[in-house]
């Protein structure tokens, strides 16, 4: 009988020891998570607000090709998705991935991301510098979705061309 006790209580022990692994564990997992992580191509951190932000060169020549990234990370429990960005007057979209959903004659592009919810996503595009371009020139967009209303593209918006 005794030695059935000490069993039974090296047993439990075993449980005890077992559930409060587990449970360290489960914290260390919630700290980690809730952890400020910066935010590249592969982030997939749920934050509070939807957040697009973009990023280009600091400066170009005439003529040139640029590419531009705007990596947007979706609020929990956003479903839709709206990117509106606009390059500056005379400068022209040629390539985009995605391609964008709606094209505007004022140089505004749309596009358009929708899912139950919607993951983190990139929009990568190229655009073409005027040959007769020089000087300071700032892009602006907006990130829409129905449960926050419009929120600013955030991240570099001027481009100089040399």
């Amino acid at each position: 009988m005794e030695r059935l006790k000490k069993h039974f209580l090296s047993l439990f022990s075993i449980q005890i020891i077992l559930i409060m692994l587990f449970l360290c564990g489960c914290a260390a997992v919630e700290k980690k998570s809730a952890e400020n992580i910066p935010v590249d191509s592969k982030t997939t951190q749920k934050v509070m607000i939807t957040t697009t932000i973009r990023d280009m060169p600091d400066s170009c020549k005439p003529g040139d090709i640029v590419k531009v990234s705007l990596r947007t990370i979706p609020a929990a429990e956003v479903s839709g998705v709206i990117i509106t960005e606009k390059t500056p007057d005379g400068w022209q979209i040629i390539k985009a991935e995605p391609g964008f959903t709606k094209a505007l004659s004022d140089g505004t592009y749309k596009w358009l991301q929708w899912a139950k919810q919607v993951e983190p996503f990139n929009i990568i595009y190229e655009v073409k510098i005027p040959e007769s371009a020089k000087g300071k020139y700032t892009f602006s967009g907006i990130t829409t979705t129905y449960r926050e209303g419009e929120i600013e593209i955030t991240g570099k918006k001027e481009i100089i061309v040399k």
